[in-house]
């Protein structure tokens, strides 16, 4: 898709301090070329001095998160080169960086699990959290040279930014600001009877209709089968009858294209966290106490104090406006009205209302023309390197 668009693309392997591979896709420049991937050593996310760029200045990195069940492809397929993210912003003057969190199609490798084992699938927000968004920024940093980077998050994307930054103030320092699309951090209680019965499910009742590896691996299947046209149907269906989403915004010829896109695997325990979030009203870790009595620590948002600017659909169920006005004290909060969650992205007129903001917010905290740079030396990790038991 990158290349379809004219640009070119890099990929590189990053290795989380508790084993998993994750996958970036850095998109280059149209005049650009581009290079060898770069395998990482599993005992640091920094590059070898043999596989990294010496002597050379690039743009301010930015690292584009993505969603739940979502992967990097959503900032690049639509299929007007002005309407995807990724591009606006490598225009614009930026080195961009696309994740692929741990599950995604892209980063189902482990050091020592299969992804067909249960134990690969056996992490929560917490781990994407503390692992998995630490080692991206502080590998991108290394690879690209300037001392700081800056996060845009879509969605979950968004919460792991703002949890990140929340526990490890090192972190801070490493980011130089945050842009949070359909930001969420503390949905609101769904209104679909049903997802509603499923919040209140034990986690034990979740597992057991589930599964504990991957959740709804039978989508692929349905993807594979249905024609575009079909797919996008059967989409907007469903999107209706869980969250009540038109998708009015998104263009009707788009749909196809843009809805195979739309899911990637996540693991069964990431979704009961967020049934947890939603259930205990707060940004909380994830609750694997079989007590009643504790009491489940919560991210400290209020440590943040990073600058950061959020948009919210006026009509997205996902987001809870309240939450975000009151706990992101740094973020300027722009209210999108009529926009759904999907919006802040796939929009027709997202690269209108929305990019141009994104951009004035960069340009204004890591100017393109910035002459910082410096190499990361391995004492600035974000969290020290954890020994991996294969056991």
């Amino acid at each position: 898709m990158i290349r379809f668009h004219g640009y070119h693309c890099e990929e590189h392997l990053v290795v989380t301090a508790d084993g998993y591979i994750l996958l970036l896709h850095r998109v280059l420049p149209k005049e650009g070329r581009a290079r060898h991937a770069t395998v990482e050593s599993t005992k640091s996310v920094f590059p070898s001095p043999a596989s990294s760029v010496t002597g050379q200045t690039f743009a301010p990195p930015v690292l584009l998160l993505h969603g739940a069940m979502l992967s990097s492809e959503i900032w690049v397929c639509q299929h007007a080169t002005d309407k995807n993210l990724a591009f606006a912003l490598l225009d614009g003057g930026y080195d961009v960086w696309l994740a692929n969190r741990r599950g995604t199609k892209y980063s189902q490798k482990h050091v020592y699990y299969k992804s067909s084992e249960t134990r690969f699938w056996d992490y929560s927000l917490d781990e994407t959290i503390m692992h998995d968004v630490p080692a991206l920024t502080e590998y991108i940093i290394s690879v690209n040279g300037h001392r700081t980077i800056s996060l845009v998050g879509f969605s979950q994307g968004t919460a792991e930014s703002f949890g990140a930054l929340a526990l490890n103030r090192k972190l801070q320092k490493r980011v130089n600001c945050v842009v949070g699309l359909s930001a969420t951090a503390k949905p609101p209680t769904p209104s679909n009877s049903f997802i509603l019965s499923m919040v209140h499910w034990s986690p034990e009742l979740v597992f057991l209709v589930f599964g504990r590896k991957s959740m709804l691996r039978s989508v692929l299947f349905w993807q594979r089968l249905l024609s575009p046209r079909a797919l996008a149907w059967g989409m907007d269906q469903a999107m209706y009858m869980l969250f009540g989403w038109t998708n009015r915004n998104i263009l009707l010829h788009d749909r196809p294209n843009l809805y195979r896109h739309i899911f990637a695997l996540s693991s069964v325990k990431q979704i009961v966290h967020w049934f947890q979030i939603m259930r205990a009203g707060r940004f909380q870790m994830f609750d694997d106490s079989p007590s009643k009595s504790h009491i489940v620590p919560e991210y400290p948002l209020c440590n943040i104090q990073t600058p950061g600017i959020v948009f919210l659909g006026g009509e997205d169920c996902l987001i809870d406006e309240q939450f975000v006005v009151e706990n992101l004290l740094t973020a300027t909060v722009h209210k999108m009205p009529g926009y759904e969650h999907m919006d802040t992205i796939w929009a027709h007129d997202a690269n209108i209302l929305v990019f141009p903001h994104i951009l004035e917010f960069l340009q204004q905290h890591a100017p393109h023309h910035s002459s910082k740079v410096g190499r990361a030396e391995p004492s600035q990790l974000a969290w020290p390197p954890l020994s991996i038991n294969a056991s």
